[in-house]
């Protein structure tokens, strides 16, 4: 039964080498039978955007059953900031039990709630909804000034609220869409002062960094999950 479905699945394969439904099975079937590699040639294959998360997901699930953790990461990763899957934050924490991971400084509750509502939502529906109420808002007081009544009033100021909050949410949400991420893909010198090659640390490979600048020849600016900034190659990080 096995080698019937092979055939099928590589008559497929040649059929229709551009299918995104025909290369995703493809891959899974690699995947099920513990054929790794072919499995992430497969899931590299496809071009379509429509598999994209579970795509990345299988990725991470092929990388970490070949042991290579860092990638690994990497596309749980990717994975997350196209949906928030359980199933794929699961992975994650798995995979970054199998590192070196770096003590992130601890975020008070307030900072972590106020970040989660506003990664809720894309920046864009943010401002919708912001311009929406800003709409209500004139409208509330238009009303207001032709009937002056108490409860338009109230109306108004809720509404008006609700811009502001929802304003203070997009500008939050915006802010954190501009940061970019990376994954250090092997043990890399982390230098604190790059002109002074000599006092550096490893930063073991695995480990999720912010990237602040990576316009300075060959290194990049990063900042550890601890708070520290400075130097890596910029060959040992890939963005997320």
């Amino acid at each position: 039964m096995k080698l019937i479905t092979y055939i099928l699945l590589f008559t497929s394969l040649n059929a229709f080498s551009n299918d995104a439904d025909s290369l995703f099975a493809i891959g899974n079937y690699h995947y099920d039978n513990e054929a790794y590699q072919k499995a992430i040639e497969s899931y590299f294959a496809i071009e379509s955007d429509e598999h994209a998360s579970a795509v990345y997901h299988n990725l991470g699930n092929s990388y970490y059953q070949k042991g290579d953790i860092p990638n690994s990461i990497l596309f749980y990763e990717r994975a997350l900031l196209l949906k928030n899957d359980l199933q794929t934050q699961e992975n994650l924490k798995l995979a970054k039990k199998r590192i070196q991971e770096i003590e992130s400084i601890p975020i008070l509750f307030p900072i972590h709630w106020w970040n989660s509502i506003s990664q809720l939502l894309h920046t864009k529906h943010w401002m919708i909804l912001s311009s929406v109420f800003v709409w209500i808002s004139c409208l509330l007081l238009f009303l207001f000034f032709k009937n002056r009544q108490k409860a338009t009033f109230n109306l108004f100021l809720t509404a008006v609220f609700f811009t502001i909050l929802l304003s203070l949410v997009s500008h939050r949400s915006n802010h954190l869409g501009k940061k970019t991420y990376g994954i250090i893909l092997k043990n890399t010198p982390f230098f604190s002062d790059i002109t002074d090659s000599k006092t550096s640390v490893t930063v073991t490979a695995g480990n999720k960094i912010e990237i602040i600048d990576n316009n300075y020849e060959e290194y990049s600016f990063i900042t550890l999950q601890n708070g520290e900034s400075g130097w890596v190659s910029q060959s040992d990080i890939e963005g997320i």
